[in-house]
């Protein structure tokens, strides 16, 4: 991703992005984790669009599932690639579900989303103790 792009980002997860899912806080570096987690399975399991587990959300949801997030930190991760994608595209909605099905969606993409998102996350998200 750009630094422009980064930047950007950043700025849509810092304004748009609600923290405290559920009401409990989590830090941008908490997000980042989980959005690690996911793209570490999906280089594991692989990736596929129409998977009920092996989608995105599916692979967020695996991730908290085996410890390495949680329902918190999934729904802020959610937010965050959100914020990835209209970034990108310039739009003012996005829809994961939509980027993920376009034709020609590879697990590279999936993965560089993932990756992306968690710089994100780190950049925007609140700092442990703030």
């Amino acid at each position: 991703m750009s630094a422009a792009t980064l930047r950007t980002a950043a700025s849509i997860a810092r304004t748009d992005v609600s923290w405290a899912a559920y009401g409990q806080r989590v830090t941008g570096e908490h997000v980042a984790a989980h959005l690690d987690a996911a793209r570490e399975r999906v280089a594991k399991v692989g990736w596929h669009s129409h998977g009920m587990t092996t989608n995105l959300f599916g692979q967020l949801t695996a991730a908290a599932e085996r410890g390495r997030g949680s329902a918190s930190t999934r729904f802020v991760a959610g937010l965050v690639i959100l914020a990835v994608l209209r970034a990108r595209t310039g739009a003012s909605i996005a829809s994961h579900e939509v980027w993920e099905r376009q034709e020609g969606r590879t697990r590279d993409d999936v993965q560089q989303l993932l990756l992306d998102a968690a710089a994100v996350a780190r950049d925007a998200g609140p700092k442990e103790g703030s």
